[in-house]
């Protein structure tokens, strides 16, 4: 008889699952229960259930820290991995937006992350999906490795895949460090290296060095948000897709709850009550600005996140922020002069908006929306990307920012606002020069 389980994670693919003890003692197990949809990829879910065992497996005779796997097995159709749970886990993600400057013992956080990784791949490991969900911490600190269904067991790991995963770890750390720490972590690495695979990497060529390392990897990351965008409207580990009414099929974020969506959900939108925005329109004009809105979420702009879409005979999305407070019009700007008292946190959402590469061009009133003290980008019709970086010279960034940036008295705590988005201190500094000129 199955035991009562409670769902850590959930994709139309995979499931993974706590499973409840039925003594009332504390849940000692996990479950990752293996279900693509597609008949042919179903087909696999067996090998890729038994490739995880087996390279949890290796892994945690080696020493390193992963979860302890118990067994794999087929049920009711479906192929399930039990491995004991991490207690008091979270991901890589919240911890480094939490502890940014937290240091262990003698190490950094990135430090130690850095020498994990070289372990994972002197121990023949190749992980293809390596981003800071998939890397937990645990109540101690301890960086754990997780999700390797589609990993692969080498004899020896070659000097482009070496590449490849500094090049993933840096799309995925950019968006949360400094260059100085990725240096550091990058450092830790090298050290950690064995000598067979410090002899294949060679001369460290200069595309691996942390600032190349960091301009790339923000291309990447980029690349990769754009490329799975389809996320938001199929069921996978973002939203899920719900049919409460006949003619009313609905795509709900995942993290919202289901009375909160039956309080949201119906044929008709919800009034506007300040704590959601909600438009309506055409189903490809709401489907591009909920795609949008996702995008920028995901790259951690500060904009309405997306939380229900409803394609209905009259489609409306609804759009909320984190905050309180409720969600208001941004009417200190007009597309003309900015008041002082605004100029630093617009000036730090547009720099968020163009270290991610990204731009909405052209800004206009509207675009922006306040909640209690912080403002936020209204879900974009378009998103267009522009190539920022040291190379941006004052035409470009005059052109991009256009009538955003403001007059003499709000410019000082408007470029503060701006610069200190870019983690980068060179990047920081060739923008400063640019825009005081």
């Amino acid at each position: 008889m199955r035991r009562p389980t409670k769902t850590l994670k959930a994709s139309s693919a995979r499931t993974v699952e706590i499973e409840l003890p039925e003594d009332g003692f504390s849940p000692r197990f996990v479950l990752k229960r293996f279900h693509h949809p597609g008949r042919f990829q179903a087909a696999r879910d067996g090998a890729r259930a038994r490739n995880e065992y087996q390279v949890l497996r290796r892994l945690h005779a080696k020493g390193l820290r992963v979860p302890r796997p118990i067994d794999v097995f087929e049920r009711d159709g479906e192929w399930v991995v039990r491995m004991e749970l991490v207690p008091e886990a979270r991901p890589l993600e919240d911890f480094l937006r939490q502890t940014r400057k937290a240091r262990g013992p003698g190490l950094t956080a990135i430090e130690r992350l850095g020498r994990d990784l070289a372990r994972l791949l002197e121990a023949g490991v190749v992980h293809p999906d390596l981003h800071t969900k998939n890397v937990l911490v645990d109540g101690d600190g301890n960086f754990v490795w997780i999700d390797f269904h589609g990993a692969r067991l080498v004899r020896r790991v070659s000097k482009r895949e070496l590449e490849r995963v500094l090049l993933q770890a840096a799309a995925d750390l950019r968006e949360l460090l400094p260059v100085a720490s990725l240096l550091r972590g990058l450092l830790a690495f090298r050290a950690a290296l064995g000598r067979e695979l410090r002899s294949e990497r060679g001369d460290w060529p200069a595309r691996l060095d942390p600032a190349t390392l960091a301009r790339r990897g923000r291309s990447l990351r980029r690349e990769k948000i754009a490329a799975g965008e389809g996320r938001w409207l199929r069921a996978s580990s973002l939203c899920r897709h719900v049919e409460l009414l006949r003619d009313a099929p609905f795509f709900v974020r995942r993290s919202l709850s289901g009375e909160r969506v039956r309080a949201l959900a119906g044929p008709v939108a919800p009034a506007e009550d300040g704590r959601h925005l909600v438009l309506r329109g055409s189903k490809s004009e709401l489907r591009r600005r909920w795609r949008n809105a996702g995008r920028l979420f995901e790259h951690g702009v500060r904009v309405l996140e997306p939380i229900l879409l409803t394609e209905s005979s009259t489609p409306w999305a609804a759009f909320a922020t984190t905050d309180v407070a409720e969600i208001e019009a941004f009417d200190g700007w007009q597309g003309g002069p900015l008041p002082a008292r605004l100029a630093r946190p617009f000036g730090a959402l547009l720099g968020r908006l163009h270290d991610r590469g990204l731009d909405l061009e052209p800004l206009a009133h509207g675009d922006i929306v306040a909640s209690g003290e912080r403002l936020y980008l209204a879900p974009p019709a378009r998103v267009l990307q522009a190539g920022f970086g040291e190379e941006a010279d004052e035409a470009v960034r005059f052109r991009i920012l256009g009538g955003a940036l403001p007059g003499d008295e709000a410019r000082a705590p408007f470029l503060a606002g701006y610069l200190a988005e870019f983690p980068g201190r060179s990047e920081r500094a060739a923008i400063a020069r640019a825009l005081s000129r």
